[in-house]
């Protein structure tokens, strides 16, 4: 089950940048701030995801 929510979780992190750069133009600080915050998040998340992972190699 971890893989899968750690595969979804890149997914989202992936998009998130991409749209981030896509929109980099258009946005305010206070929107590129949301989204940097959100991306530091699922960052944090997916850590914490992965470190038993880690233990079993």
């Amino acid at each position: 089950m971890n893989e899968q929510l750690i595969l979804q979780i890149r997914m989202q992190l992936a998009a998130l940048r991409q749209w981030l750069r896509d929109m980099a133009e258009t946005l305010t600080d206070d929107e590129t701030n949301l989204i940097l915050d959100q991306i530091i998040r699922l960052t944090d998340i997916l850590r914490k995801l992965e470190e038993p992972n880690r233990e079993d190699e």
